[in-house]
C-alpha cells in the first residue's frame, strides 16, 4: 500500500492592499469557491481542469451585473478578468446551469472599510411556531466609528438604516422582534427591529450593503454539516470565532457554547449577543467539495476536491477508497494522474482548513463495455465525514452499440411531477424540429420521435460533437437527463447524425396544455381571444409572454422566444383580429413551473415563427364592416370613424395589446383625440353582438 501526497490548497483570509489575484477552480459542475469577495481592481482567474465548461457573467443573462465578463465553452482552459466596478456579479456555466453550476463575485470598493461583520446568527431557536427570537449580530472590530446611514440588509431580511453609527468594538443586534429579544435575553445593548422578512430555517444568504450598494459582508449559512448543525433548533446560535476571518467559510463558525441561563421548551439556549464569541477547538470534519458526475470516455481526466477542517497536526489519515459500486477496472478503464493505485491517502495535514485534490485519468479504449462506474468512498481516522461519503463517476462508453431509450419511457413522473429518471444517462433518437431557441453558441431545441410524437428538450451551452443544428436531421443524443422547472431536458455529451432532410412533422390537435403535451408538437385550439390589460409581457431579451385561454377554459402562456423574430406588434394584431372567434396556434408544449416540486402548472406553448399563428379564421368580416370608414390614417391628432349604427362600443389598443381608450358608440360618427398618444401602431376595435372589426391606426 502506497501513500500519495497530492496537491493541496490552503484557504486563508487576508487583507487586500493592492491588486490581488483570486483563484477559482472549475471542476465537475462546481465553481470553488462558489462565492468570492474581492476589491475593485482585483483579478479573478478561473482554471478548468475537468470537462467542458465556461464562465458566463454577461449582462445579457445577468442584467444586474455592473459589467459583462466570460469566455466560451471548452476544456482545460484558464480565464482571467479584472473587476473595475463595485457590486455583485452573478455568473454560470451555460451547459450545466440547470445542475446548479453557478457562482458569484462580490466586488467591494477599493479601500472599503470592512471592519463591520456579521458576527452571530440565530435563525432557528427552539420556539414552537413562529420564531420571535431570530437575530443577526453586527460587530465593528476596527478602531473607528462607522456611519451606517443608508446601509441595508438586502438578502435574508430587509432593513435600511437611518441615522445610525456603530462605534469601534461595539455590537448591534438586528432582531425580527426587538421587544421579544430584549425581554428574553435581558439585553441592555443596542437592538433594532428589522423592517421585513425572516431567516430561513433551511439556510440562505444574508447580505449587508453600504449606502452606495457595495456589498460589505455576505454569509451563506446552512443548517447542516459542514455548518454547525446544532444551530438548527437545538439551542445554540451560530457564532463567528474570529471576526477578522473569512466568515463565508463554514469552518469560521461554531455552535455557541455560552449558556444564556434560560431554556425554551426544555432546551437550553446558548448564545452570546453583545460579547465576544467563546469558541472551542475547531470541529473536526472531512467532506467532499465536488459532486458526482458523468464523463465521456474520451474526456481525459476528472478531479475531486476534499475539504479537511479542524484536523491540523491531529495524526488523522484521510483516505479515498474505491467503493463497492465500482464496475470500471483500475488500470484498464482509469488510473490516477501521475500513477499509483487506490486507495489514496492524505496524511500531511498541517492546517485547520485544507483542500486536497485528486485527479483521475479516464482511459479511452476501443472495447465495447457499456457505461461503467467509479465509486469513491471517503473516510477519516479522526473526526467525521460530513454529508454523503460517496461520489460516483459514470463513464459513458463511446464504443458500445448504444441502447436507445423510448422518450415516452423516460418521461415518467411521480405525483409531484418529479421526473423519475432525472440525473441518469440516456440515449434518445428523433428528428430536429423547428429552430434553435438558444440563439447563441450551444443548443436549445426539441427532438421529436416521428412515430410516436413524443419529444424532449435538448439544451447545451456549447456545441457538442461539432454538430451544426439543422431542421429535419434525425440525430441520436447521449447525455444526462435533468429537470428544470418541471420540464425534462437532456444535456448532450454526444450527438450523432443518423439521417438528414426528413419530412416535416404534423402537429397533434389539442384543446389544452398539460403534462401530456410537454415537448410534443401540437396545434392548440384557443377560445375567442379577449385580451386583458397587459396581457403581453415583453422581456429585456426580446422574448414575449402572451396569455390566452384554451377551449377548455384553461389559462396558458404563449412563450415567444426572441430567436423567432416575432415582435409584440404582430402578437397584438393577431389577438385583436381574432377577438370575437376562436383560433389556433402551433408550437411545442413546455412547462415553466416553480424551481422546487411539486411541479404544477406553468404550461406553455412555444411557436417557431409567424406562420404558427393561424390568421385564416378572420377572413369573413361582418357585413356591417363594409360601411366602416376611418380617416385620416396616419393621424396626428383627431381620428374620425364613420361607423354603421349597428356598432355598439369601441376599444383602442396599443402594440402590446394594452387598452388605451374604451367607450360606447352613440352616433354614426366616432371621433377620438389622439394628440397625447405616443407615435406608433394602434388597433381600433369596433364591437357589436359578439362580432368585432379591427383596423390598424398609425399615430404620427
Amino acid at each position: 500500500m502506497r501513500n500519495f501526497t497530492l496537491l493541496f490548497l490552503l484557504l486563508a483570509s487576508f487583507t487586500l492592499s493592492a491588486q490581488t489575484e483570486h483563484m477559482v477552480s472549475v471542476t465537475s459542475n462546481v465553481f470553488t469557491p462558489e462565492v468570492l469577495t474581492i476589491e475593485v481592481g482585483d483579478m479573478v482567474t478561473w482554471t478548468n481542469t475537468q470537462g467542458a465548461h465556461n464562465v458566463n457573467g454577461t449582462q445579457n443573462d445577468f442584467p444586474d451585473n455592473p459589467e459583462s465578463f466570460g469566455n466560451d465553452v471548452g476544456v482545460n482552459w484558464t480565464y482571467s478578468f479584472t473587476f473595475t466596478q463595485p457590486g455583485t456579479y452573478d455568473y454560470q456555466c451555460d451547459p450545466h446551469q440547470f445542475l446548479g453550476m453557478v457562482g458569484q463575485v462580490i466586488v467591494e470598493a477599493a479601500g472599503a472599510n470592512n471592519t463591520i461583520v456579521i458576527n452571530e446568527i440565530n435563525y432557528n431557536s427552539p420556539e414552537s411556531g413562529s420564531d420571535s427570537l431570530e437575530f443577526v449580530e453586527l460587530f465593528n472590530f476596527g478602531g473607528d466609528d462607522i456611519d451606517l446611514t443608508g446601509w441595508s440588509f438586502t438578502q435574508g431580511f430587509e432593513h435600511t438604516f437611518g441615522d445610525v453609527s456603530l462605534g469601534a468594538g461595539e455590537y448591534l443586534i438586528m432582531a425580527v422582534n426587538a421587544e421579544a429579544f430584549i425581554n428574553t435575553y435581558n439585553y441592555g445593548g443596542d437592538v433594532i427591529q428589522w423592517t421585513g422578512g425572516a431567516l430561513s430555517n433551511g439556510g440562505e444568504d444574508i447580505e449587508l450593503t453600504n449606502a452606495d450598494g457595495v456589498v460589505i459582508d455576505y454569509v451563506d449559512y446552512d443548517n447542516a454539516l459542514p455548518w454547525p448543525a446544532e444551530a438548527n433548533g437545538d439551542g445554540p446560535t451560530l457564532v463567528l470565532c474570529d471576526p477578522e476571518s473569512d466568515n463565508s467559510v463554514p469552518a469560521a463558525w461554531q455552535a455557541a457554547s455560552t449558556s444564556t441561563g434560560f431554556s425554551i421548551n426544555g432546551i437550553e439556549v446558548f448564545a452570546n449577543p453583545g460579547a465576544a464569541s467563546d469558541c472551542g477547538d475547531p470541529v473536526q470534519l472531512v467532506y467532499w467539495n465536488s459532486n458526482s458526475m458523468s464523463v465521456n470516455e474520451d474526456d481525459g481526466s476528472v478531479t475531486f476536491d476534499v475539504v479537511v477542517q479542524g484536523l491540523a497536526n491531529s495524526g488523522a489519515e484521510i483516505a479515498i477508497n474505491l467503493g463497492a459500486a465500482t464496475t470500471a477496472t483500475e488500470g484498464a478503464d482509469f488510473e490516477q494522474n501521475g500513477g499509483g493505485v487506490f486507495p489514496v491517502f492524505f496524511n500531511n495535514i498541517d492546517s485547520d482548513l485544507q483542500t486536497f485534490t485528486v485527479s483521475i485519468d479516464i482511459v479511452d479504449d476501443v472495447d465495447e463495455e457499456g457505461n461503467e462506474i467509479i465509486e469513491l468512498a471517503l473516510t477519516t481516522t479522526v473526526g467525521e465525514v460530513a454529508g454523503d461519503s460517496l461520489r460516483e463517476i459514470t463513464i459513458v462508453d463511446n464504443d458500445v452499440d448504444v441502447v436507445v431509450s423510448d422518450i415516452d419511457d423516460i418521461n415518467d413522473i411521480d405525483a409531484d411531477g418529479v421526473a423519475l429518471f432525472a440525473d441518469s444517462i440516456r440515449t434518445v433518437q428523433g428528428v430536429v424540429s423547428c429552430l434553435d431557441y438558444d440563439g447563441n453558441e450551444g443548443y436549445g431545441f426539441f427532438l421529436i420521435e416521428p412515430a410516436t410524437g413524443d419529444g424532449i428538450y435538448v439544451f447545451s451551452g456549447g456545441d457538442v460533437s461539432d454538430y451544426q443544428l439543422t431542421e429535419g436531421d434525425e440525430i441520436r443524443v447521449t447525455g444526462e437527463l435533468v429537470q428544470f422547472r418541471g420540464l425534462l431536458e437532456i444535456v448532450p455529451s454526444l450527438i450523432n447524425v443518423i439521417s438528414t432532410d426528413n419530412d416535416p412533422l404534423t402537429p397533434e390537435s389539442v384543446t389544452t396544455l398539460d403534462e401530456s403535451t410537454e415537448s410534443r408538437y401540437v396545434e392548440l385550439s384557443l377560445s375567442p381571444l379577449t385580451p386583458t390589460e397587459d396581457f403581453i409581457t415583453v422581456f429585456g431579451s426580446g422574448a414575449i409572454n402572451a396569455t390566452a385561454v384554451t377551449l377548455e377554459g384553461d389559462t396558458v402562456t404563449i412563450r415567444i422566444d426572441e430567436t423567432t423574430g416575432i415582435d409584440s406588434a404582430f402578437v397584438a394584431a393577431f389577438f385583436a383580429d381574432n377577438a370575437a372567434q376562436g383560433t389556433f396556434i402551433t408550437g411545442y408544449g413546455s412547462q415553466f413551473a416553480g424551481f422546487d416540486p411539486p411541479f404544477v402548472g406553468g404550461y406553455q406553448i412555444l411557436p417557431c415563427s409567424e406562420d404558427d399563428f393561424d390568421t385564416s379564421v378572420n377572413t369573413n368580416e361582418p357585413i356591417w364592416a363594409t360601411d366602416l370608414k376611418i380617416y385620416p390614417n396616419p393621424v396626428t391628432s383627431l381620428l374620425t370613424a364613420d361607423v354603421p349604427v349597428i356598432a355598439e362600443q369601441f376599444r383602442l389598443v396599443d402594440g402590446l395589446g394594452r387598452s388605451v381608450r374604451t367607450g360606447l358608440i352613440r352616433t354614426d360618427k366616432l371621433q377620438l383625440d389622439l394628440s397625447q398618444l405616443n407615435s406608433g401602431v394602434y388597433y381600433l376595435q369596433l364591437f357589436s353582438a359578439g362580432e368585432v372589426v379591427t383596423r390598424p391606426i398609425v399615430k404620427q
